[in-house]
């Protein structure tokens, strides 16, 4: 784990990895622009209507469940989640970008189901802060891990295979080293983002 941190320190910091987390921002912010389109286009309707959906309602799971049982579930399932964004990028990249997207376009389907835009933040942003960017950088070492495929099968070589062993192995170094930044941010969101949520509104 405390290898991985610190190789996922380098690997954020390096140059000519930007475009990789560029890529990783951009498929987010389209996935997010998506969903927004979508549920103001019908979802939102019908959770409003048949699902009879009260604009402002927690979750109830997050009062039905031992908030550390649920931490450690939400835990789980978002390094897992990670992980699929992360080594699924052996499939030339798009797996990876696909992973992220669709995360992005669940955050917009939610979007236009919030009242205010405080309200978003308020139930977001708590875990948000440490769970989002460390997914966006799962995200980014997909893509590099797709680029590095691509470069396999089309430039074919000793250095090119070299490269793509090495980013393989520094993307298992950097899923495991989110293991912990994705358990804090589990334990917030299921400790901590509904008592804040209800300050700001949330029931």
């Amino acid at each position: 784990v405390s290898l991985g941190l610190s190789e996922s320190a380098r690997y954020i910091i390096r140059p000519r990895n930007i475009p990789f987390h560029a890529a990783s921002v951009l498929g987010f912010t389209i996935g997010i622009l998506l969903g927004d389109f979508v549920s103001n286009n019908g979802i939102r309707r019908f959770y409003l209507d048949v699902v009879r959906y009260q604009p402002g309602q927690l979750n109830p799971l997050l009062t039905q469940v031992i908030p550390p049982a649920l931490g450690i579930d939400l835990f789980l399932h978002n390094w897992l989640v990670s992980i699929a964004a992360a080594m699924s990028g052996i499939g030339f990249a798009f797996p990876s970008f696909e992973t992220i997207l669709f995360n992005g376009f669940i955050l917009g389907l939610l979007n236009p189901l919030v009242p205010t835009l405080t309200m978003l933040l308020a139930v977001i942003l708590p875990h948000g802060i440490i769970e989002i960017p460390a997914f966006l950088l799962a995200g980014s070492v997909g893509i590099k891990l797709g680029y590095a495929a691509i470069k396999t099968r089309t430039r074919p070589g000793p250095e090119v295979s070299e490269y793509l062993s090495a980013t393989l192995r520094q993307s298992v170094y950097i899923v495991i080293g989110l293991a912990p930044l994705f358990l804090i941010a589990g334990l917030i969101e299921a400790d901590l983002t509904p008592t804040i949520a209800r300050m700001f509104g949330w029931t």
